[in-house]
C-alpha cells in the first residue's frame, strides 16, 4: 500500500505542478509577501488587508490574522485563492483509488467598473483527477467559468466553491464534501 501512495503522490505532484505553472503564466505570475518585520512592541495586530491603492491586490502578509470559519471561504478582492483536497476512496467493488479536487477563485480586474453582471471579474477554475494504482491509470477533468451565480462562484465566510453540478463544501459538522462528474470517472 505504501508503494501505491507512493506512485500516486508522484504522479499527482507532477500535474498539479503542470496546472499550477499554467495558471501562473495565464496570470502573469502572484504577489505574495511571506514575511514581514515583526511590527514594534505594543503596535495592534493587522487587521484585514484593504485593497491596495491604484487598483493592486492587495499583499498577502503574515502580519493579517487568520480567522476560522470566516477564512475557509473566497476573498474576493485578492487576486488567486484556491481550495485543494486529496485522500483516499474504496469503490463497491473494494478498490482504493486516490482522489485530487481542486478549486480556484481568480479576480480578474476585468470590468470591474462595469455594473453588468455578466462582467468577469472573477472566474472560477477546478481540477479533478482519480488514480488507480493497480492498472495506473491517472483520470483527469477540468472545468472555467466566470463567477455567476448560481452557475460558479465562491461563498466568502465558508467554503463553498462551485462549477455548474461540481462542488466542494464544508458541511455545518466540519466534514467536506465534493461532488465532481466527468465523461469517464
Amino acid at each position: 500500500m505504501a508503494a501505491t501512495r507512493e506512485w500516486f503522490r508522484r504522479r499527482l505532484a507532477a500535474q498539479l505542478g503542470v496546472i499550477l505553472v499554467l495558471l501562473g503564466v495565464l496570470l502573469g505570475g502572484l504577489r505574495i509577501t511571506l514575511a514581514q518585520p515583526a511590527p514594534p512592541a505594543g503596535a495592534a495586530p493587522a487587521q484585514d488587508a484593504p485593497p491596495a491603492a491604484g487598483g493592486e491586490y492587495p499583499v498577502v502578509s503574515v502580519e493579517r490574522p487568520l480567522r476560522f470559519p470566516r477564512d475557509y471561504g473566497a476573498h474576493p478582492d485578492y487576486r488567486t485563492e484556491w481550495w485543494y483536497v486529496t485522500g483516499w476512496l474504496t469503490d463497491d467493488a473494494g478498490v482504493e483509488r486516490g482522489f485530487q479536487v481542486t478549486f480556484f477563485r481568480v479576480r480578474t480586474r476585468i470590468g470591474e467598473d462595469n455594473p453588468s453582471r455578466f462582467a468577469p471579474r472573477q472566474l472560477m477554475l477546478a481540477h479533478a483527477a482519480v488514480a488507480d494504482a493497480a492498472s495506473g491509470a491517472l483520470r483527469h477533468a477540468e472545468r472555467a467559468e466566470r463567477a455567476l451565480a448560481p452557475l460558479a462562484g465562491a461563498e466568502e465566510g465558508r467554503t463553498h466553491a462551485w462549477i455548474g453540478d461540481w462542488l466542494l463544501e464544508q458541511l455545518p459538522d466540519g466534514r467536506y464534501r465534493t461532488r465532481i462528474g466527468a465523461a469517464d470517472f
